[in-house]
This record gives C-alpha cells, sequence and structure tokens, in this order.
C-alpha cells in the first residue's frame, strides 16, 4: 500500500480531524486548510483540498489585501449565506480596508451533496480564531454544484512565513 493509501485508510478510520498543513504565506499565496467534523473526514492529503464527510470541499485558498472596508455578512447562523451555483454567493467577516484577508471557496463536492442544513466554518491562523462565518444550504439545486465563496479579516500585519491556517467545519 502506498503512503497516501495509508494515510487514506488513517483518516477514514479517524475521523476526527483533517489538517493539511501551511508551508508558507507570502503576499497573496495561501495554503492549506484543516477540518473537523463530527461525521467521516477524508482528505486529498499535501494539498490545498479539503473534503469533508458532509458533502462539502474546501478549496482556493488564497489571502490578499483588503481593498475596500465592508460590513460583516454571514456571521451568525440566522445571516448565513445561502450556498448558490458557481459559489457566486459571498461571506466574510467585518473587513478593514488595508488588512490582510483569507479566502476560500466551500462547494458540494458533487451535484445535491449538500441538500440542507446550515454550518459554521471557523478560521484558525496558528491556534487563534479568527472568526466563524455560516453557509446554509435551503434550496439545493438538482443539476449544479452549488457553493460560496468566504473571506476572513486577518490583521493588519502581514501573516508570517510559518502561520498555518485551518478552518473548523461544525453542523448548526
Amino acid at each position: 500500500m502506498t503512503f497516501l493509501g495509508r494515510v487514506a485508510t488513517l483518516v477514514r478510520s479517524r475521523p476526527i480531524l483533517v489538517t493539511l498543513s501551511v508551508a508558507g504565506v507570502f503576499a497573496a499565496a495561501g495554503f492549506g486548510a484543516a477540518v473537523t467534523i463530527s461525521e467521516t473526514t477524508y482528505s486529498a492529503i499535501f494539498g490545498d483540498v479539503a473534503d469533508i464527510g458532509t458533502g462539502f470541499t474546501i478549496t482556493s485558498a488564497q489571502i490578499g489585501v483588503i481593498k475596500a472596508t465592508t460590513a460583516a455578512d454571514g456571521t451568525t447562523s440566522g445571516s448565513a449565506n445561502e450556498m448558490v451555483t458557481s459559489a457566486a454567493g459571498d461571506g466574510n467577516t467585518a473587513l478593514t480596508k488595508a488588512h490582510w484577508f483569507y479566502k476560500v471557496v466551500v462547494e458540494e463536492s458533487a451535484v445535491a451533496s449538500v441538500t440542507s442544513g446550515t454550518y459554521k466554518l471557523e478560521l484558525f491562523s496558528d491556534d487563534t480564531s479568527q472568526g466563524s462565518l455560516y453557509v446554509k444550504q435551503d434550496t439545493s439545486d438538482a443539476s449544479n454544484v452549488e457553493g460560496v465563496t468566504l473571506k476572513w479579516d486577518v490583521g493588519a500585519d502581514l501573516p508570517s512565513g510559518a502561520t498555518a491556517y485551518r478552518i473548523v467545519v461544525t453542523a448548526v
């Protein structure tokens, strides 16, 4: 059995936490995510894609500079952002101009793999919470993969190259 095969077997047998490490973060590039969920979790380990047993995929992690101050959107379960086709919807913590952001795309792993529910996604940089954002699936599209783009303000200082990011996902 290959190394990745052994890792996949291990991850399926211990579903509590899957961590994809961030080796480095530099200006407008970001890599990695980690996922925690109470159901079976599996991962394309050593990449920036994390598949969650509930039917989600988190991809396209990146860091950049916020261009305009923006009010928070989707920071409570009552204001959760609806998943839509092409991940055209978006949610964010309060964003301050000239601060740094961390952004991911959260999508269904297949058409209609998430048919209902509300989920909290909390971003951690190292062990510090950067806040929570909520997504929901009220009306599943039977023909298209749906998703949402999420962005967190991670502060005024450029994250160091040793910063590790992880996202904890829980059903609400």
